[in-house]
């Protein structure tokens, strides 16, 4: 089931009292549902039964009803820190392919303010019919948001909230209020191609410094990988300014052949801040500035540089593992950049050391930088 399917992200209003009808929320989109698609999603959301006779134990459940074998069920449950809007959730439960069971769902140590997810869809058209949430609190029940109380979430890479949307998808105020044209500061983007973008704060931020410079088409080119030249020079400007008490070794004729690539000159101050035996660790004798930067040689760029600095005083160990930590060459730097949530590992635990990295991430990894410096 496409996680898309039912992306309600929203807050709580409304007392869910037992007995209570209400119409349910059908998502906009084709085809058309028929009169019995939306009277089966409403027969099933309206059956819905809450039992919280054990919700002081912190156990609580409720009971889907038996669905016609041509339409399914999926419960999904808050799993992170944001209550009811969906930003981190996990799938508890679907009836696909067992034509329309009833159940039973049973959810312990229940303890703290939770959103339920609960979405209904026909198998013939894969169409969402309903799509609805209910939001538990210890001592209060359970409560279903209706569609006008309902907001979305914007959120960065690290599921961190930069903005708001109505059901609608309309830009909101975070106490769910419109943003009325007019009224609210114009931001000016440096760069024609990221509004909207899940980077946006920390790329405004680098070029308001003076640390980043786009394309002549005012573009930034956010998705595109980072060169090895591109980064070296991004973050030797950052050194340069926010660093300056750093050790600093003398070179005169690094990657000698490319004297005259453009990045020369700022490469040669960036590399200034590393030890020659890391250089050559993490690059061998060829630079290759136009070529992609990975992950891993980003992570050991920044471990060789920081590694110096005393906000940065780390000794590796065995307790931050990815699953292929040990694939890469540079194993102590990955966890050194993890400890200091310079960068982040991926769902299934893997770091994917040898993947390339975007100009939009490596401007996150930039600013998380900074703030330590």
């Amino acid at each position: 089931m496409k996680k898309g399917l039912f992306t309600t992200l929203m807050i709580m209003v409304i007392l869910l009292l037992p007995g209570t009808a209400w119409a349910i929320f059908t998502p906009p989109g084709n085809p058309v549902p028929s009169k019995a698609d939306i009277a089966e999603a409403d027969r099933v959301i309206n059956g819905l039964k809450w039992d919280l006779t054990q919700a002081s134990k912190g156990t609580i459940k409720v009971t889907i009803p038996k669905m016609q074998k041509n339409y399914f069920i999926v419960v999904n449950k808050d799993k992170g820190k944001y209550v009811g809007i969906g930003v981190d959730w996990e799938q508890i439960y679907t009836n696909i392919g067992t034509d329309g069971e009833g159940k039973t769902l049973t959810f312990y140590a229940i303890t703290k303010p939770t959103g339920f997810y609960i979405g209904i869809g026909s198998i013939v058209t894969g169409r969402a019919l309903a799509d609805e949430l209910y939001v538990y609190t210890p001592g209060q029940g359970v409560k279903y948001i209706p569609p006008k109380d309902r907001k979305t979430a914007q959120t960065d890479e690290n599921n961190n909230i930069i903005g708001w949307n109505d059901i609608n998808k309309k830009p909101i105020n975070e106490d769910g209020t419109p943003i009325v044209p007019g009224t609210n500061p114009q931001v000016v983007y440096p760069f024609k191609d990221i509004p909207g973008h899940w980077a946006v704060k920390d790329i405004i931020s680098l070029k308001e410094a003076g640390f980043i410079n786009g394309y002549p088409d005012s573009s930034f080119k956010p998705e595109n990988t980072i060169t090895k030249a591109e980064f070296i020079v991004m973050l030797g400007r950052i050194l340069s300014k926010e660093y300056p008490d750093a050790p600093v070794y003398t070179y005169e004729n690094l990657f000698i052949d490319d004297v005259n690539h453009w990045s020369y000159k700022e490469a040669l101050n960036t590399f200034k801040y590393m030890q020659s035996i890391d250089i050559t660790h993490i690059f061998q004798d060829d630079f290759s500035p136009d070529q992609p930067i990975n992950r891993e040689e980003v992570v050991a760029v920044l471990h060789s540089i920081l590694k110096n600095n005393k906000n940065y005083q780390y000794t590796p160990n065995a307790t931050i593992v990815l699953n292929d930590t040990d694939s890469s060459n540079f194993p102590n730097s990955i966890v050194f950049s993890l400890k200091y949530n310079l960068v982040k590992g991926y769902p299934d635990n893997t770091f994917k050391p040898k993947g390339n990295i975007t100009r939009a991430e490596i401007s996150a990894v930039l600013v998380r930088m900074l703030s330590k410096l």
